[in-house]
This record gives C-alpha cells, structure tokens and sequence, in this order.
C-alpha cells in the first residue's frame, strides 16, 4: 500500500475519510434527474455509512468521532436484526484489542461481534482476530 509517500506504517496518522466513496458534484445531480442513478447513490451513501459505523454502548444513533459513519447502540442494532430475520452481524474494520470482540452487554450480548485479524495495528499492541 502506498499513497503519495505514505506508507502502510502511518495508517493511523491518515484521516480514514479520504478514502471513503464521496459522490462527485456531477452525481448527486443526475441522482435528481434519473431514478437509476438515485438509486446507485443511495447504494454507494448506505455502503459508505455501513463500512465506516462502529458499536457504542449508548442507545440511538450519534455521532462518530472517526468522521465518517455514525455510532449505535444496542438498541439500533436489535431492530436491524429483528427487520431483517437476522440473529447476529459479525462485523471488521474495527480495531479491537483481543481481535474480537462483543460489544454489548447482558440482554444486548451475541448481537453482534467485531474481529479485527490484523495484529498490533498501526502499533496498537492488539492481537489478531486468528490464532
């Protein structure tokens, strides 16, 4: 990985955001004009927002310090899966420090777990979601 004289190694200096999808000027203007294309960008925003969003035990949505997504709580997560027919989301890009992770507690518990395989990322000290 590089990009412009940075290297893998200073991952945790980058602002992350820089390398989220952003829609173009141009995009978000045919998105008004042509229901396709609303579409794509509808797709390309929840990606976005999906990729970037991390657990937080406070309930509701708020916001994420990391720039981009949004933090949600337990609750937030119980009603996607109870919406969808799902009993658990496993999730990554997240960087934990046993490499796995539950975030919730008590009645929240098993809903959703985090492993994250790269070990002392950005020199973190946290182990691989592996052995």
């Amino acid at each position: 990985f590089h990009r412009e004289g940075v290297m893998v190694e200073d991952l945790d200096e980058i602002d992350r955001t820089d390398y989220t999808p952003k829609p173009t000027k141009e995009e978000m203007l045919r998105a008004k004009n042509f229901p396709e294309e609303e579409r794509a960008f509808e797709l390309k925003t929840l990606m976005r927002c999906a990729l970037w969003s991390d657990p937080d035990s406070d309930f509701g949505v708020g916001h994420n310090p990391r720039g981009a997504g949004v933090l949600f709580g337990p609750d937030v997560a119980q009603a996607f899966l109870s919406d969808n027919s799902m009993d658990m989301v496993v999730r990554s890009h997240e960087c934990v420090r046993d490499g796995w992770d539950q975030p919730y507690e008590d009645e929240f518990q098993g809903l959703l777990g985090t492993i994250f395989s790269a070990s002392n990322y950005g020199g973190a000290g946290n182990m691989g979601g592996y052995p």
